[in-house]
């Protein structure tokens, strides 16, 4: 039976792998023209989100958001709700 001598790289691996998941596969879905209220008191409010996979990877404004969209995006309109 072999042991691993260093889990530590194994696991860094898989932590790094996992923080450019998102980037390889893109932005799934991006919902426009919303209102999106945050936690985070420097935007408390935005009216666009981007979600990669089970995650919200970018808010902000519709044209910061825009430009994450690829051929592949669904896009969805919230009309201002």
């Amino acid at each position: 039976m072999r042991t691993m001598k260093n889990p530590t790289s194994f696991i860094l691996f898989f932590i790094i792998l996992s923080l450019f998941h998102n980037n390889l596969m893109g932005t799934e879905m991006v919902i426009l023209n919303g209102t999106v209220y945050t936690v985070d008191p420097n935007s408390p409010v935005v009216e666009a989100i981007a979600i990669s996979g089970n995650r919200i990877i970018a808010i902000g404004t519709n044209q910061e958001i825009s430009k994450l969209i690829t051929p592949s995006t669904t896009v969805i309109s919230a009309d201002h709700k």
